[in-house]
């Protein structure tokens, strides 16, 4: 699912990473001088990434 959750934020033009040992793990890593502006938009990309992957798959 962390990789279903990347490509959502990807598609809305937020890149963060997928990792950890069972590739569970999606890592956000802003550079240091991001803007609260950027920071609420990653947010609010998450927030809709989770839903959209949260949605049952219709078959």
């Amino acid at each position: 699912e962390a990789e279903a959750i990347r490509d959502a934020l990807l598609r809305q033009g937020v890149l963060v990473g997928v990792g950890g040992v069972y590739g569970n793990v999606v890592r956000f890593q802003p550079p240091l001088i991001i803007t609260r502006q950027q920071i609420d938009k990653a947010l609010e990309a998450f927030a809709t990434a989770l839903a959209e992957v949260a949605q049952p798959a219709h078959v």
